[in-house]
């Protein structure tokens, strides 16, 4: 689980965008949906037999935004929701200061609210993880306007359930 984490801190965001409104993205394979500030871009990628799903914003401003989900592997050791939380924010604390975290449930799901600052204290983002059965979603957003990472945090809508792993 760890090795896909790492994957979402060295995604490069390369997909530009001019447009200011907000888009609906919907991804029917991941039975997930969220609003970007524009048209993200759809990417998939593999890290150690597990394929990472991504969407993915940037503007010429700086602002990034990124929703990844990703399956357990069938052959993953049984975890508490606790423990795969700290694997998945473990990698991230290693590249930025954990400011907070903050354990609750959204929308029914476990989730965790994760505050990032970088080693040189210029930049933050903010990390939400949502679990539903085997599948956890991550959006990860970087900006300079705090309502914008706001609105794309709290815009994860769940979608259809995965199956639960055996």
């Amino acid at each position: 689980m760890r090795a896909w984490v790492i994957a979402i801190a060295l995604v490069v965001v390369a997909a530009p965008a001019w447009a200011d409104d907000w888009v609906a993205y919907k991804s029917k394979t991941g039975g997930v949906a969220a609003s970007f500030p524009g048209g993200p871009t759809e990417s998939t990628k593999d890290a150690d037999g597990n394929t990472l799903h991504l969407a993915t914003y940037s503007d010429l401003g700086g602002a990034q935004f990124v929703l990844l989900w990703a399956d357990r592997s069938k052959d993953a050791p049984k975890a508490t929701t606790k423990q795969m939380f700290d694997d998945a924010q473990a990698p991230m604390a290693t590249k930025a200061k954990v400011v907070s975290a903050k354990d609750f449930t959204y929308r029914g799901l476990p989730a965790r609210d994760v505050e990032l600052l970088s080693p040189d204290n210029q930049s933050g983002a903010k990390l939400r993880m949502v679990i539903k059965n085997k599948r956890i979603f991550m959006l990860l957003a970087t900006v300079v306007t705090p309502a914008d990472v706001k609105k794309f945090i709290d815009s994860h809508r769940k979608g259809p359930s995965p199956s639960p792993l055996p």
